[in-house]
């Protein structure tokens, strides 16, 4: 699509189209609420980050992951090597994405909190 020169109306289109159907479907009036719009895609990854190809993981399954990577572990993303600074987000927990951010996100301020108390 981009190399046909189209990429840009097909994102737009595809915006539109999944406004409409949340509009039509579980959201009414969400198109009246809505002060701007932008739309990312992989290429749009691919684009600012230098992604491979849009990938939204950062490392090889091929290699140890930098991050813990299992359920077990999933408490200790918000450690780091420094005392009083915690972490959270997407590239702190493998696999990658929008709901282990808001879990690390979690994670993180309820290691915050506890820290806070023992004080």
């Amino acid at each position: 699509m981009e190399q046909a020169g189209w990429y840009d109306e097909f994102r737009k289109k595809t915006m539109e189209y999944m406004l409409d159907t949340l509009e039509k479907s579980i959201y009414p009036g969400l198109n009246d609420k809505i002060l701007f719009r932008k739309s990312a895609t992989p290429i749009t990854l691919m684009n600012m980050f230098n992604t491979a190809n849009g990938a939204i993981t950062g490392w090889s399954p091929e290699e140890k992951s930098p991050v813990p990577n299992s359920l077990a572990g999933i408490t200790a993303t918000a450690k780091t090597a420094i005392p009083n600074i915690y972490k959270s987000g997407q590239w702190s927990y493998s696999p990658s994405g929008v709901p282990n951010a808001i879990l690390t996100g979690r994670i993180a301020a309820g290691a915050i909190q506890k820290k806070a108390r023992s004080l």
